[in-house]
């Protein structure tokens, strides 16, 4: 006798409570779709998992983790006279 098993069911995700989806994550993070899906790419923001065909979403532990360790502010701001330096330079 064979046993049927449900598909998806052996895929190592968290529930689906625990998981974020794109509109979701941008509320979080106060990110834009096209920032998020850079910096995945870039490896700076937590990986999507895949959970069908056309979907994916994030574990919020990871988005937790991504918060709780990123900058408070953007890197060019931790030193004014760095980006004061920068803003001169380019003009």
């Amino acid at each position: 006798m064979t046993t049927q098993r449900k598909v998806g069911t052996d895929l190592p995700h968290a529930p689906a409570s625990r998981m974020a989806r794109l509109p979701q994550v941008i509320e979080m993070v106060g990110l834009s779709r096209t920032t998020i899906l850079r910096l995945v790419h870039e490896g700076r923001f937590p990986s999507p998992i895949k959970v069908g065909m056309r979907a994916i979403a994030w574990r919020l532990s990871d988005l937790e983790t991504y918060l709780a360790e990123r900058p408070k502010t953007h890197p060019c701001l931790s030193n004014p006279q760095e980006a004061a330096a920068g803003d001169r330079q380019e003009g």
